[in-house]
């Protein structure tokens, strides 16, 4: 079972696909420029891939602000 895993950070967007933390079928880094373009960026690389079981997902700070 593969597992998507997403750490947003304040300079980079981490992504990875694998089946532990000690098995990573893929990774990429990208550089945390605009919303839309880690999104698109994020987006094709999970698309790129095989289908996964479920996310997990890290963030720097506040997701949502209200």
């Amino acid at each position: 079972m593969l597992f998507g895993a997403v750490e947003a950070g304040g300079t980079k967007t981490m992504l990875a696909v694998g089946t532990s933390p000690h098995d990573l079928r893929a990774m990429l880094r990208v550089p945390t420029t605009s919303p839309d373009e880690v999104a698109r960026a994020m987006i094709a690389f999970f698309e790129a891939q095989p289908p996964v079981a479920a996310f997990g997902v890290a963030s720097f700070g506040p997701v949502r602000l209200d």
